[in-house]
This record gives C-alpha cells, structure tokens and sequence, in this order.
C-alpha cells in the first residue's frame, strides 16, 4: 500500500499546477482556470503524512505551497470564494466556508511541522470569519450552531440567498478539534 500512495504523491508532484493546487483535476476547471476550495486540501493534506512518515523535504514543501495557497485565496475577511481563478481574481458572490475551514486544518498540521506564524495568524482569521457566519440566534433550532456555507448571488427574489451545507460545519468542527485537541488554540 505505501508503494501506491507514495506513486501518488509523485505523480500529484509532477501535475501540480498552479503552485499548491492541482487545476487538472475535477472539480477545478482548466479552461476557465478557475480552482475549487477544497481541492487543494483533498490533494494537499496527504503530503503532512508523507513528510511525517519519509522525512522527505519535496512533500513538506509540496505542503508549505498548499498553505500558502490558501493564504493567497483567502479574502481580507477570513473567507473564500468557490470559483477562485488561479490569479487569485473571484466572483462577488459563492462564499465557500468548507474551503476556509480545510485550510485551517492545513494550516494547523503546518504549525505543527513548521511553527511559521504565518499558519496561526491565517487560522485565527479564518476562524473568526467562520464565527461571524454561525447561527446562534435561531428560529430553527436545527440550524443552531451551523455554520454558513455560501452566499448565492441574488436572484430577482427576495428567496435568502444563504446557503446552508453540512460541508462547512463538518470541517469547521474538524478544524477547531484539531486546534484544541493539540494544544494550539488560536488567540
């Protein structure tokens, strides 16, 4: 199984495009360059286990690009867009939480390999954009601590343009145990 999953990162290696994302594979879309938030984590997060288990600097610094991808991704709110094209240019609307919350799960395994504060300064924004979109005060008591996963373009109506998936609580939950579970809260 190693043998399989190490000729994975080398390939993932050869065909990452642009720096820290991989713009080949579905979701993303090569002919409009537009990159989709969550692919870089799906590919990217793999590269913290093979540095950990080989010691081989090529996948931490494969790593070390996704983070700072999503740094470049990330709006000066702490959010994200969906359809990030790859000079980092986006639509108003198609905030994309999920996206923002994987990067917080980059960036904390970063932190632990790499005490860059680069990594806890994106986390701490991240998080509090991701705080800034849960619901607290509720009608719905389903919706009690969710947290916000899009926000549609309008569309002649007065329909809420809010979007709500479990894909932005899953990995906001995800992100934010991971922070408490080892020690490294943000401020």
């Amino acid at each position: 199984m190693k043998d399989i999953f190490y000729a994975t990162a080398e390939g993932l290696l050869a065909e990452e495009e642009p720096s820290g994302n991989w713009i080949r594979y579905w979701p993303c879309n090569a002919r409009t360059h537009t990159l989709h938030p969550r692919r870089a984590y799906w590919w990217g997060l793999p590269f913290v286990d093979a540095y950990r288990d080989s010691g081989l600097a090529r996948y931490l610094a494969c790593a070390i690009r996704v983070g700072d991808w999503y740094i470049h991704a990330m709006r000066t709110d702490g959010g994200m867009f969906r359809d990030t094209q790859v000079n980092f240019r986006t639509p108003s609307f198609g905030h994309e939480t999920s996206g923002i919350c994987c990067a917080m799960i980059i960036w904390h395994e970063l932190a632990l390999l790499n005490d860059s504060p680069r990594w806890r300064a994106a986390s701490d924004q991240a998080l509090h954009y991701c705080l800034r979109g849960q619901f607290r005060a509720v009608r719905d008591s389903n919706l009690h601590g969710a947290i916000l996963e899009q926000v549609r373009p309008p569309d002649g109506t007065d329909s809420s343009p809010y979007h709500l998936r479990d894909l932005s609580t899953i990995f906001y939950a995800q992100a934010v145990s991971r922070m408490l579970g080892r020690g490294t809260a943000p401020h």
